[in-house]
């Protein structure tokens, strides 16, 4: 119940339901889920032993992760945290947990490393590493969306700093997605997966929406193109990466809509063929200029507009992006892309 509350709190963007302060229940331990019949026989002879200890010990690895989500959420993301920008302030407060994650990474066991590969059998450690991605991504985030607003950072060193944090992590995000095998997709993955997934192509939306160069911005606008080519093919075979490809498409484009003041319909039906734009759903009536402030923090899985283009189609996917990202993006209001930030 407490990863749940925890990891929708963070995919909705709302406050979580659950304060540790009042949270009385005890860490779960290894021999809280063993089964003393475990060294006999198992309950499934064509589930091996050692498979049923690594989920277990998954299992707690998530656990960890999930109090970590905790603190991340009520140190930068709630109601009282939200109201500092300052950029190097926030950057020193991030680093020990930062590093607190560097730490867990490094020490988790052999058995839940991505590169355990088992001959026909699935490896179901891909979820947890991406939870792991998303972390680091949700704290980066705050700290990068801080050195676009008032009062900007002058500490040359702190934005050099947070840029080249910022970009290694999301290098590593997408160079990780990219490198999952079949027996990773197919096996079990954490239900705010699909969100995790959408999370790294928000957090590249945010570094290219934040570039501070021509030559930086052509750079993400080129990757983040290629991470949707990649959650578009890999895609086929993963429900989680399907939807996380919709959802950033239809974020991006409403992100578009709103910061660029134009309608999206008369340019999407030059760059997607009339078949494929009967997929859209009907757009919500736009917001006042007096709600806009509210409603720019709503979770995306509230615009009702998901873009849905077939695998058979013979359209590039991804491609038709491209023309809307071709727009000079640096001086955009930059709260029309923090569509997951909801806080």
């Amino acid at each position: 119940m407490y990863m749940q509350d925890k990891w929708t709190a963070l995919m909705h963007g709302r406050p979580s339901h659950i304060h540790d302060d009042n949270w009385g229940v005890k860490d779960i331990t290894d021999s809280d889920l063993y089964d003393p019949g475990d060294n006999m026989i198992t309950k499934n002879n064509e589930v091996p032993m050692n498979d049923i200890q690594t989920g277990r010990r998954g299992f707690v690895e998530m656990i960890t992760l999930s109090k970590t989500l905790s603190k991340i959420l009520t140190d930068f993301f709630s109601l009282r945290a939200s109201k500092s920008q300052d950029t190097a302030e926030l950057y020193h407060r991030a680093l020990p947990v930062l590093e607190k994650l560097r730490l867990w990474r490094g020490n988790i066991p052999n058995t839940l490393l991505m590169d355990r590969q088992i001959p026909r059998r699935l490896c179901a450690n891909g979820s947890l590493h991406l939870s792991y991605h998303s972390l680091v991504l949700t704290l980066l985030r705050r700290i990068i969306r801080s050195t676009a607003l008032a009062p900007l950072c002058s500490d040359v060193a702190v934005l050099n700093d947070t840029r080249r944090l910022a970009s290694d992590s999301a290098e590593a995000a997408m160079a990780f997605v990219r490198t999952l095998r079949p027996d990773h997709l197919e096996a079990f993955w954490f239900f705010s997966s699909g969100f995790s997934f959408s999370l790294v192509g928000s957090f590249v939306t945010l570094l290219l929406v934040t570039s501070r160069s021509e030559a930086e911005k052509a750079h993400w606008r080129e990757r983040l193109n290629d991470y949707l080519w990649t959650l578009r093919i890999m895609g086929k075979g993963s429900e989680p990466m399907r939807y996380a490809v919709n959802r950033l498409e239809g974020a991006i484009l409403r992100g578009m809509e709103h910061a660029l003041a134009v309608r999206i319909a008369p340019e999407l039906s030059e760059h997607i063929p009339s078949e494929q734009y009967g997929t859209f759903t009907t757009l919500p009536p736009q917001p006042s200029p007096q709600s806009s402030s509210a409603n720019h923090q709503a979770s995306d899985t509230n615009l009702g507009f998901h873009a849905t283009i077939p695998s058979t189609s013979s359209h590039t996917p991804g491609d038709w992006l491209t023309p809307f990202l071709n727009e000079d993006l640096i001086n955009l209001n930059l709260k029309h892309f923090d569509w997951l930030a909801g806080n």
